[in-house]
């Protein structure tokens, strides 16, 4: 007998060392059941941890890699994120999280971003109608040189499946 374990209410005899021959079934059940669960946790369209630089402005709206929902799997988001932008004298931080839904009945993609810790980062968000994320970055008061390899955006989603 081996070790017991449960994943999404299925039990599996899982081998131990020196366990009898006879238990391939079982472990190849439990990896089937644990990888259907672990799936589960991130959905399509997940963007795992990532990261941009910002630099001191951006005045057109610019493309953030990798950070797009296609409305025919992805009904909504939510983004979390942290952006950090320094110069020789100061340095700002926030982090927040914004939220995109997709609404079928306009065609459009709705976006709202909220700055849960820190001050304004002096940087918003928008969204077209393909789910593409862009960003603007308005210039921070300077009285020194930006520090643009230690000013940046990391962020990570979680996004629900269309209906």
């Amino acid at each position: 007998m081996g070790i017991l374990l449960n994943i999404n209410n299925q039990t599996f005899d899982y081998p131990i060392e020196g366990s009898e021959p006879g238990w391939a079934n079982d472990a190849s059940g439990w990896a089937e059941a644990a990888t259907v669960a672990i799936a589960s946790l991130s959905g399509s369209g997940t963007v795992y941890e990532s990261r941009i630089t910002i630099p001191a402005t951006q005045a057109t709206a610019t493309v953030i890699p990798n950070l797009a929902f296609s409305k025919n799997i992805v009904g909504s988001a939510e983004i979390n994120y942290r952006i950090f932008r320094k110069t020789d004298s100061i340095q700002v931080a926030e982090t927040g999280m914004i939220s995109v839904m997709y609404n079928s009945s306009t065609a459009t993609w709705d976006l709202s971003q909220l700055i849960t810790v820190g001050g304004s980062s002096l940087v918003t968000f928008s969204i077209d109608s393909s789910g593409q994320i862009f960003y603007i970055a308005s210039t921070l008061t300077l009285t020194g040189a930006y520090d643009a390899p230690s000013s940046y955006m990391r962020f990570k989603t979680i996004s629900t499946l269309q209906a």
